[in-house]
Order: C-alpha cells, then structure tokens, then sequence
C-alpha cells in the first residue's frame, strides 16, 4: 500500500493575509427570503414598488427576466429591460416597470443584514441592474422549481452572487461594519427586545454602557436617540405586519408592549396620521395595483 507523503509541522508555515473584517463578514452575513414566485406576465402590466411619503418598504426585490422585456423608470430616467437582465429593487428605492411584452420572470423578495442593523440596501436610491446571461437564467428556473433540496441549495448561490454583485455599489458597506461592531451588542439586545418599554436604564444595564453613552455617543455616531432608533424599529415591524399578514391590531399592539390598544393607535397616528388599520386598508389597496 503506498504511503501518503506527510509534513511534518516544520513544513508547514501558516500565513494570515485577511483583514480582521473576514471572519466578522463571514459569520455575521445573512440573507433572509421573504417570497419568492415565478410569473408569466402580459404585455403592459406595470409593476410599482411600494413606497411613498408616509409608508417605507423594508424588503428588496431580486428579479430574473427571462424571457420578454421592459422598461424601468425612476427619477426621470428609463432603463429597458432585456430577457436574461437581473434587477434589484432596494427597499427604499421608488419606481416602476411596464412589460413591453409577454414575459416571464422569477421574483425573490429578501433582506441581507450583517448583524442587527439595518438592511444592507438601504442607502441606495436607485434599481440596480445586471446584463445577465440567458443561460444561467434558464439554469435558474430549473433549480427554482425543483423540489430538490440540493437544487435549492444551487439557486441560493446564484442569488447570492448576483446579490454580492449589487452590495459592491454599497460604497457605505465599511461603515456599515464599524456601526455594526460598535454596537452590535446594543443592536442585538433592542431586536431581542424590541418593545415600546425599553428604557435607557434598562438598556446600559444589559450593555455594560452609561446613560451618558447613549445621551451622547449613540446619537452622534447613528444620527439617532435611542428612542427614535426603538420607534423606528417598532414601526418598521408594524408596517410589515399590518400589509403582509392578517395578525389584529391588536395583537400587534400587545406584541411590541403598548399597554393599552387606544396607547397604540395614538402613537401610530402621531407617526402616520391616520389609525392603524386604515393604514392597513390604505397600503393593501396600494399593494393590489
């Protein structure tokens, strides 16, 4: 039996090139898919994200065209949209889509947090767009509607790639981290949380940091109080609830700590303006269009 050449630890030198940031990225990157579907869409439907003054959507969306065409406007500009493109929709990007033509298209709507901040697209303002290749498309409708679980695991990885692609125009990704490092452990304790009843108190005390910290360094650093920062996490959680499930107003009410349901609808409107479950009605109907 011949033997398997070995090396003994002399030989063997260890050389550590990566920035301390890899092991952060690699173990703190995830993406979440909140729905996915496959659509043959007619000539002339016009597609709209929803977002406007007073609702901010919190989900991006991914799509392959693969077959057909479109053309994308957005801040008075027009993109066309050819079979084999790829587009992503940041969640707070404003625009739509008309199909020029019979089309088919695979949509993912997902979020890609690296720890508990915001999601990684944000901050961008405007739809993303690769000129994809046809052949990988088609490859993707394969794996898109096997119900193999390692075809699943293939067409995660496409998307992942195509979603790395668009984070390289993130030029906010290195502050991003350092936000995220500096306060991770703040971050996790709100998400965990996350209630109308956290108090600067109660949080230093789980934080190890001072009142004074997040009277100062927290606001200079996020732009933000702590509460303004909670609120909009709240409200965040509320808007998704109140368009995309059937959960009562107020069961969301008892699930974010608002000890009376008239408590909650009168925060509500103070951010909003009208009650919450008009606002429900007013962004399904927006939704629906």
């Amino acid at each position: 039996m011949e033997k398997i050449h070995e090396k003994s630890a002399e030989q063997v030198d260890f050389i550590s090139c990566r920035s301390e940031d890899f092991q952060f990225i690699f173990n703190n990157l995830r993406m979440e898919l909140k729905d996915h579907n496959y659509s043959q869409i007619a000539k002339g439907y016009v597609s709209r994200t929803l977002v406007d003054k007073s609702f901010q959507h919190t989900i991006n969306s991914l799509h392959f065209l693969l077959s057909g065409s479109a053309v994308l406007s957005f801040n008075g500009q027009k993109r066309t949209l050819l079979a084999g493109d790829v587009f992503l929709i940041g969640n707070h990007v404003k625009c739509e889509w008309e199909y020029l033509e019979a089309s088919e298209e695979i949509t993912l709507l997902f979020n890609i947090y690296l720890g508990n901040l915001d999601d990684l697209f944000a901050s961008v303002k405007e739809p993303l767009i690769i000129q994809g290749d046809t052949e990988v498309l088609q490859k993707a409708l394969y794996l898109f509607v096997s119900e193999d679980a390692v075809d699943a695991i293939q067409m995660r990885n496409i998307c992942f790639d195509y979603v790395t692609h668009f984070l390289k125009s993130n030029t906010g990704l290195s502050e991003h981290i350092r936000k995220v490092k500096k306060y991770e452990i703040i971050f996790q304790y709100i998400t965990e949380n996350l209630s109308i009843g956290i108090t600067l108190p109660d949080l230093a005390r789980a934080t190890n940091y001072s009142v004074g910290f997040f009277t100062k360094g927290f606001v200079k650093d996020n732009g933000i109080t702590v509460k303004g920062y909670v609120h909009d996490k709240i409200m965040t959680e509320v808007e998704q609830l109140l368009v995309y499930s059937d959960v009562s107003v107020s069961e969301i009410s008892d699930k974010f700590g608002f000890c009376e349901l008239s408590y909650f609808t009168r925060w509500f409107k103070r951010y909003k303006g009208i009650p919450p479950l008009s606002y429900r009605k007013k962004l399904r109907s927006m939704a629906a269009k």
